[in-house]
């Protein structure tokens, strides 16, 4: 054999190997299917809490300074791929369907995708209720537990399987979610408002003053895992603060997270005149809080320095009616 065959086949079996090493079927323990596809969200709100939040809030107190905010995410095995995030005008939201295309695409593995919706300021588009940042770790700022219609939030995540598109280039992925609370809400409504405005008439100062105090003597539920679906901290016991209406007999709202399988705070409603006396004061309440419902707690909280135990009549329509 000549020296020129010998290194034609020489280089021959270098090639082979070098060829045959750089063989690499997709996906395997290490390697990503090259597969690019796009994927469409298509985001709808549980019909349930959109009512009860319309009625809940009362139209006087409704507010129309904001705009809604949808975060998109995407993870695989814990770490984030990839995130976006879109605004709508109220009127935009009220349309309906929400559908948004990703501004990436994906390759042919499995993902896990979550979207949060709440509100930011209309004009600066800033939020300063929840702070959205980390999905593993969402957190209330403990100052607006005071309910309002632009406080509200709703999430939704599922997972998705894109092993079917491996050579689907360009293909495009739908992906419905329907969006509902990590929230529970309460509500105080003070039977005996009436009788206590007839009272304040009595009064040589009619100017007098009165605020209306929730103090939960129970951990409070602070940080919401929104990919493992779970409430992650407590703070510790607060006292939360509201003005007296002066009409109306609901006098305190407000909502915390609540865990999948619900949560229990205990408080005591406490009522104080200008000069930080006490004028009412409740034993301690077992508040049942419960995703997408409210806790209504109604009794004579203003007329009686103390009043009776508390019984749960009830659950109807997405509401826990409780009375004092």
């Amino acid at each position: 054999m000549d020296k020129t065959k010998l290194i034609i086949q020489c280089i021959s079996l270098l090639l082979m190997s070098i060829f045959t090493c750089c063989i690499h079927t997709y996906p395997d323990g290490e390697g990503v299917d090259p597969t690019l596809v796009q994927i469409g969200v298509e985001v709808s709100i549980d019909a349930s809490w959109e009512t009860l939040a319309i009625n809940f809030s009362k139209a006087e107190d409704r507010i129309n300074n904001f705009d809604y905010r949808l975060i998109i995410e995407f993870t695989r095995n814990g770490k984030q791929i990839g995130r976006c995030e879109h605004f709508l005008t109220q009127e935009e939201y009220a349309a309906g369907h929400i559908k948004l295309i990703m501004p990436f695409d994906f390759h042919a593995v499995t993902y896990n995708v979550t979207a949060w919706l709440d509100c930011v300021e209309a004009a600066n588009h800033k939020n300063s209720t929840y702070y959205t940042d980390d999905f593993y770790e969402i957190v209330r700022n403990d100052h607006h537990v005071i309910w309002s219609d632009d406080k509200m939030c709703v999430y939704g995540q599922t997972d998705i399987d894109l092993h079917a598109y491996k050579d689907k280039w360009g293909a495009k992925v739908k992906v419905p979610l329907t969006l509902s609370p990590p929230i529970g809400r309460f509500k105080i409504i003070a039977s005996d408002m009436e009788g206590f405005q007839d009272y304040i008439k009595t009064l040589k100062n009619q100017e007098e003053t009165y605020s209306v105090c929730i103090a939960v003597d129970s951990h409070i539920p602070k940080e919401f895992n929104a990919i493992d679906n779970k409430v992650i901290f407590y703070q510790d016991p607060a006292e939360y603060y509201f003005p007296m209406p002066e009409s109306g007999s609901e006098i305190a709202s407000g909502e915390f997270f609540v865990d999948e399988t619900g949560t229990q705070i205990s408080a005591k409603i406490i009522i104080y005149n200008s000069a930080r006396l006490i004028v009412s004061k409740s034993p301690t309440i077992t508040i049942p809080l419960e995703r997408g419902k409210v806790t209504a707690i109604t009794g004579s909280l203003l007329t009686d320095f103390y009043t009776n135990s508390i019984n749960v009549n009830t659950v109807w329509d997405g509401e826990i009616i409780i009375e004092i």
